[in-house]
């Protein structure tokens, strides 16, 4: 789809702004879609549209948007839109998950502005508070500025909970802005900047600065925090790849390289590890998704379409030490095994991330019991983490061989599951829900879904990291994005000067 062809589509169906520069580079910022950055183009009205319109996705809401809302598309207005820079919050799992619907479904009622749920005498999520607000959910940003100022200024309140009923209450501002040669040399590097100065070579470079703002009671790490997440989903081609650098070290100190989340694991041609960083073929031809822990990450992802010549580079504030800072886990279960239930040897992955709650979710009395079970271990683990905050993030590593053994009884049958003692509950430990991912790579496809009926796309997901907010404080997450049209020695220098990888070895693995 080329930039004037989304531009027009997404103009006839919400309100769009666009940056614009003078080299041809265009930003579309679409406030009412929850701020979204839509779409770019380096080359502009007639360039490549970087970003995923999901204009099926679309479509189906607008012909359906007069029936009657239920609390579940009230909660997920937009988040199938796509977009390449899309701002939301984490955890999207686990116990303190601020996207799971209620626990007590037939209590949820939907009233003027969403979806309520009452507690019922017998929930015991009373332990916090007396309501359960809304899940997190998208919706309308206020444009404080736009053009001809060189920047938009978007923002919004919200008030919602996690599944443990904890409250949050937020101020949400969003600014995006272009960027110029002077600031890229500042991020990517002087001999970056240098070669976009280049004959028959075009960029785009944005950046986008997401701040939360605790307008309610102060927000203890024992009740559940809530991090930035930005949602990078951009199009790709039959060519392309994905690549995600890491940190390099010893595994038993740093733990593994990158974690493989059960989805259809890529077959070995469409996924390699290189010395310093994972390759994954984004072709939309399978299902796939790793993770980079708080200990692996680097500040820098990229994908490069090696048939039409682009590269896209995308980076963010990463603390220097990052191990010493809690990343929420996004994930329930996390263990020693592939797909198949066997351990996988030799391929350098050593843990899976799975979202498949089946067990944990179908039964809503099960929920409640673990929330009960949680109540005593509030005060318990808060001081000990707080006491022994910074010696237990020097020592634990996310590859820590035992949490796997401490999930083991959430894998047993429901009957066994309900009769299991409190101390036998060890996924309370709170450090393993603080030890989660910096950066989570998603190529989303099917090999035979050749009709269209399925959107293709490749995703960054990136988070920021998590800490305890009073009142009036914030937290603030900046992400840059760059994408770059130009020769393949040009593409080749950039790579490894960002990427740190041999541009053709890519090719070689990838594409021969």
């Amino acid at each position: 789809m080329a930039y004037r062809e989304a531009l027009n589509y997404l103009s006839s169906r919400t309100r769009v702004i666009e940056l614009c520069n003078q080299l041809g580079g265009r930003v579309a910022i679409c406030p009412d879609w929850h701020g979204r950055v839509m779409t770019s183009s380096c080359d502009g009205l007639d360039g490549y549209s970087f970003g995923l319109v999901n204009v099926q996705e679309i479509d189906n809401h607008d012909r359906n948007k007069t029936h009657s809302e239920t609390a579940t598309n009230i909660l997920h207005n937009f988040e199938s839109y796509g977009g390449e820079d899309q701002f939301t919050l984490s955890p999207d799992s686990g116990i303190f998950s601020i996207y799971d619907d209620p626990v007590n479904d037939s209590a949820v009622q939907t009233s003027g502005g969403g979806a309520v749920a009452k507690v019922t005498s017998n929930s015991n999520l009373t332990l916090l508070q007396n309501t359960l607000l809304p899940r997190f959910f998208e919706d309308k940003f206020i444009t404080d500025s736009e053009p001809p100022e060189p920047e938009i200024r978007m923002r919004r309140s919200v008030v919602f909970s996690n599944r443990l009923g904890t409250r949050f209450d937020f101020d949400i501002s969003r600014v995006v802005r272009m960027l110029e040669l002077e600031e890229i040399a500042a991020i990517f590097g002087q001999g970056v900047a240098v070669s976009l100065e280049q004959t028959d070579t075009s960029f785009v470079a944005f950046q986008t600065t997401n701040t939360i703002i605790n307008r309610g009671l102060p927000l203890m790490r024992n009740s559940g925090l809530v991090s930035i997440k930005i949602r990078n989903m951009l199009n790709t081609g039959i060519d392309s790849v994905a690549i995600i650098p890491f940190r390099t070290g010893k595994e038993i100190e740093l733990g593994p390289c990158f974690g493989v989340d059960l989805f259809d694991l890529a077959p070995h041609r469409l996924f390699r590890q290189l010395k310093q960083a994972v390759i994954i073929r984004a072709n939309s031809k399978h299902n796939c998704q790793i993770g980079i822990s708080r200990n692996r990450a680097t500040p820098f992802l990229g994908s490069v379409d090696f048939r039409n010549g682009n590269l896209t580079l995308a980076a963010f504030n990463l603390p220097a030490n990052a191990w010493d800072y809690d990343y929420l886990s996004n994930a329930f279960f996390e263990m020693e095994v592939e797909a198949s239930g066997e351990l996988e040897s030799g391929s350098g992955i050593d843990f899976v991330r799975t979202r498949n709650n089946n067990v944990y979710l179908k039964n809503n009395d099960l929920i409640r019991q673990d929330i009960e079970r949680l109540k005593p271990q509030y005060n318990l683990n808060n001081n000990k983490n707080n006491n022994n905050k910074n010696k237990s993030n020097n020592q634990k590593t996310d590859a820590d061989p035992s949490y796997a053994n401490k999930t083991n009884g959430l894998r047993q049958n429901q009957n066994q599951y309900q009769n299991q003692e409190q101390n036998q509950y060890q996924y309370c430990n709170f450090d393993s829900l603080y030890s989660g991912e910096v950066v989570r790579v998603y190529n989303q496809g099917i090999a035979d879904a050749e009709d269209g009926s399925i959107f293709r796309y490749c995703e960054f997901d990136v988070f920021s990291a998590a800490r305890e907010l009073l009142r009036g404080e914030s937290l603030s997450h900046q992400q840059h994005t760059l994408h770059i049209n130009a020769d393949n020695q040009t593409l080749a220098f950039i790579a490894q000067e960002v990427l740190g990888v041999n541009y053709e070895q890519t090719y070689e693995k990838m594409l021969r």
